[in-house]
């Protein structure tokens, strides 16, 4: 059976794997109109091609786009809720989750968080994740189950069904709020006889459950904007009422003890061997915690300790991340933040750019480990 999985993210995330194909085809019937428009054209990611992709900008709510920035009007978020609401046969059937349990910095992973990262990874050891394309059809193939919340702007969509993969990744934005977005996806999960978990980690909310083989996770995060100056990292959290960023994390550093590691197993056979060496001393002392965002990695180790690695494989010498607006931004915070930035061989503020979209390896945390990683690699 193929795995699929499955991202949303508005202010929430939602994945799913495992699920029946004809079932993700048949959930295109039940999207609103905002996410029917998002299925035009090509969805580019790739800096070299996002200028000529005018779909792109529609789904992104910038430029001349098809689908204008997301409506916040009281009478707009009434006709989201009142769609939510007839999805799941009335207001009085929504259902809101349990309270919700701390997971804690030693936390582990629900069955339907272990089902999702696992879909990432086909039962052939193929990475899924290096055979997405980028195109906006995808946000037609969601569950029956899990449909983009009503009136929910899409963003970005991608996804795969090459070999043993069956990917798919879906991002969208509305203005209802968090609780009642997790009340529809509770009510619409219990309905078609998935189980279901509410926890809390790192400030995020957190739905998951299984059903057989299925698993879906439903992310509710909060927006949170970092502004890194010289030996200083500042974290202001929207307040989504004002609209305004309230200063909640200041004086942000990486704790000294690591808690996760942060890599794409997936890849681990296409590494070299003092890269694979290093990455199992890593394996070895930490738990792993991979989103595959690497801003949503970084960000989770910043506040709790850990060590992110994207280092060069044998298909890509350069590494995968862009030097300019990936590694450098981040590779500042982490040494502001009292860690360190390394491409496993130099350190990334050391690097002169020679092209605005030159690539680089890209290792960031923890400044020992991160030391301690580089080292490994360098000894060979």
């Amino acid at each position: 059976m193929k795995r699929r999985l499955l991202v949303s993210l508005v202010p929430v995330a939602l994945l799913a794997s495992c699920g029946d194909k004809a079932e993700d085809e048949a959930a295109g019937d039940a999207m609103d109109p905002a996410s029917e428009q998002a299925l035009n054209g090509e969805l580019a990611t790739d800096p070299d091609l996002a200028g000529s992709n005018e779909a792109n900008a529609a789904l992104s709510g910038t430029g001349n786009a098809a689908i204008p920035d997301i409506d916040k009007s009281p009478r707009a978020v009434e006709a989201a809720r009142s769609r939510a609401a007839e999805l799941v046969g009335g207001r009085s059937e929504l259902v809101s989750p349990p309270s919700a349990l701390s997971l804690g910095a030693d936390g582990q992973p629900s069955a339907a968080m272990v089902a999702a990262a696992r879909a990432a990874v086909s039962p052939g050891g193929e990475n899924c994740g290096d055979k997405v394309e980028y195109t906006s059809s995808w946000a037609a193939k969601l569950p029956t189950a899990f449909p983009v919340y009503p009136r929910g702007n899409t963003q970005e969509a991608a996804g795969t069904d090459e070999g043993d993969c069956a990917l798919r990744v879906v991002s969208f934005l509305t203005p209802v709020a968090l609780e009642e977005v997790l009340a529809f996806y509770y009510t619409r999960a219990r309905a078609a006889g998935y189980s279901a978990e509410h926890t809390k980690s790192a400030g995020d909310n957190i739905l998951s459950g299984t059903k057989g083989k299925a698993a879906y996770v439903v992310y509710g995060s909060s927006t949170v904007l970092v502004l890194a100056t010289k030996n200083n990292v500042l974290g202001f959290t929207l307040d989504t009422e004002s609209g305004a960023y309230a200063l909640t994390h200041p004086e942000i550093k990486i704790p000294e003890t690591c808690l996760y590691y942060s890599t794409n197993e997936g890849n681990n056979k296409v590494l070299d061997e003092p890269t694979q060496k290093a990455i199992a001393l890593l394996r070895d002392k930490y738990s792993q915690r991979y989103v595959g965002s690497l801003v949503a990695d970084f960000h989770r180790n910043l506040l709790k300790g850990g060590i992110f690695a994207y280092p060069a494989d044998q298909s890509r010498k350069d590494g995968r991340l862009r030097l300019m607006y990936e590694a450098n931004p981040l590779g500042f915070v982490a040494e502001q933040a009292g860690g360190a930035a390394s491409t496993g061989y130099e350190r990334i503020m050391d690097i002169v750019p020679q092209q605005l979209h030159q690539r680089t390896p890209l290792i960031l945390g923890n400044k020992h480990v991160v030391e301690e990683t580089v080292a490994v690699i360098k000894a060979g």
